[in-house]
């Protein structure tokens, strides 16, 4: 009972000393400094940001890593804060290596040394991981969305609306990233050039429809163009390079379901129609024995 107690004692011990030890790794290797108090993110009532707040105590981060977090989380498409992001990652990193030491006590050898890798870098690329996705889904969900957009802004524009006005209709009007991504613009837009506003959101977005829209959009306002005529092209453009690519994976669906198919179905059809065969060949073999 004892010694059960004085184990558990030292495991908790031992996970305290491994986020710490995470804590100061990631100030060293990513630049976190103790006097960038001004960078803290302000308290909210969210628990995600109660504990960006404590990390951002612990190991305030500095404004160079806070533009690259916030810049990183712009291109995914995501508000979450960058000091949120960090409370993440340290609490990842933290507890699969936390996991990592418990396993290895109790496995021991080289197979626990090897557990306890393979959790610690699993818990440092979680976020990554989960942010790469995330980048991905917003990306595909802006290229699927920009026609519909795209179309919504020309009938604004043909309806009489001003070009911020069609902006903003295209934010309240429809959901997703596209709606979002348009309500920055035309936020901006209020304070700074709109075209500069629009270079910088396909900018983030990296998104080749999108990057090939604001470039014709700046082109016809600087040469006077017509918007809406600009905006229907593109809108054709985008719809048509969409359906080629839906029409490209779906050509790829039979190359990719070949393997399972070969793997999967076809030993259990031969299976199949071959059990009854070789059942009754066995049993005419037995009958002449």
């Amino acid at each position: 009972m004892f010694e059960s107690i004085t184990t558990g004692f030292i495991i908790i011990l031992i996970g305290i000393a491994a986020g710490l030890g995470v804590d100061i790794a990631l100030k060293r290797v990513f630049g976190l400094e103790q006097s960038a108090e001004e960078d803290a993110s302000p308290a909210l009532p969210g628990i995600a940001d109660k504990i960006s707040n404590v990390v951002s105590r612990l190991a305030p981060i500095s404004r160079t890593v806070m533009d690259s977090t916030r810049d990183s989380l712009d291109r995914a498409g995501s508000t979450m804060q960058p000091a949120t992001f960090w409370a993440f990652r340290v609490a990842s990193a933290a507890g699969f290596t936390a996991a990592g030491l418990v396993a290895s006590l109790f496995v021991g050898g080289a197979k626990g040394l090897g557990i306890f890798a393979v959790l610690a870098l699993t818990g440092i690329a979680i976020p990554q991981l989960w942010l790469l996705n995330e980048r991905a889904k917003w990306r595909d969900e802006l290229d699927r969305q920009l026609p519909d957009a795209l179309d919504l802004l020309a009938i604004c524009m043909s309806a009489g609306s001003s070009i911020d006005f069609a902006l903003h209709t295209v934010g309240s009007k429809m959901d997703g990233a596209i709606a979002q991504g348009f309500e920055r613009v035309a936020n901006e837009a209020s304070f700074s050039s709109r075209t500069e506003a629009l270079l910088r959101f396909a900018e983030r977005a990296r998104v080749p429809s999108l990057t090939i829209f604001a470039a014709s959009f700046a082109q016809s306002e600087r040469a006077g163009g017509s918007l809406v005529d600009i905006i229907r092209d593109q809108a054709e453009t985008v719809r048509e390079q969409r359906r080629l690519k839906v029409e490209s994976e779906i050509e790829k669906l039979g190359t990719k379901m070949l393997f399972p198919i070969i793997l999967f179905i076809l030993p259990v059809f031969l299976i199949v129609v071959l059990a009854p065969v070789l059942a009754q060949i066995a049993q005419t073999f037995t009958s002449l024995m």
